[in-house]
């Protein structure tokens, strides 16, 4: 039952905008129609459990049928990730608050939740004219914004907003090291690492450096 509300979930998420520009873009990378992209993304979804996402970044366009089997794709990393991690653990990765509270010091950036006391939301504002606002619990970039003092009258006008915005966090812009900014500048550029741990050694699964793009 969980695997079919986690597949509802997910069909009702989809975002039609976000889809098409995939459809298009690998569309326009194999040379075949919107129409037989689409298609080919229902039956990976149904036979690799293929995101949209995962079809594009994964170049499922290009790819042979026997080769789209060694992928791990967002169904199949659910899948692993309840498999090894304890259902009490669940909680704490998909929460990013929960998250960075355990580890604040690998973060090492300042993170608030919105409905954190005024006087610490103050300090925050004061030491950081400009900030990232995000969602707690969410990925790709969903509902994130850089959000500016300087446009609000007061204070308390921002404040009133950020109480408004219900389960998200404020979160101090970083600094990348300049070998990262190298690629991009216009972007944090991230080194993605997953991996099991057995306690004694890691197995590492795949390792991903992603990049933005001007603008």
């Amino acid at each position: 039952m969980n695997t079919l509300i986690y597949h509802i979930r997910s069909l009702l998420s989809v975002r039609p905008e976000r889809l098409n520009y995939c459809i298009m873009k690998c569309s326009e990378r194999s040379h075949r129609s919107k129409a037989v992209i689409f298609a080919d993304m229902l039956l990976c979804y149904c036979l690799y459990g293929a995101g949209f996402t995962d079809y594009l970044l994964f170049g499922f366009d290009t790819l042979t049928l026997r080769k789209k089997r060694d992928y791990l794709t967002r169904t199949r990393f659910r899948r692993l990730t309840l498999q090894v991690n304890p259902p009490d653990a669940r909680e704490f990765v998909s929460s990013k608050s929960n998250f960075y509270n355990c580890y604040p010091e690998p973060m090492r950036r300042t993170i608030l939740r919105t409905d954190a006391p005024d006087k610490v939301l103050q300090s925050f504002l004061r030491q950081n004219p400009c900030f990232v606002l995000k969602p707690d619990v969410g990925t790709g970039g969903e509902g994130v914004c850089i959000v500016s003092r300087a446009d609000y009258p007061s204070e308390q006008a921002l404040i009133n907003f950020l109480r408004s915005k219900k389960n998200h966090l404020l979160e101090e812009k970083i600094q990348q090291h300049s070998e990262m900014a190298y690629f991009n500048k216009d972007s944090v550029n991230t080194l993605r690492i997953v991996y099991l741990s057995d306690r004694e050694k890691p197995v590492f699964l795949y390792c991903s450096l992603r990049v933005g793009r001007k603008d």
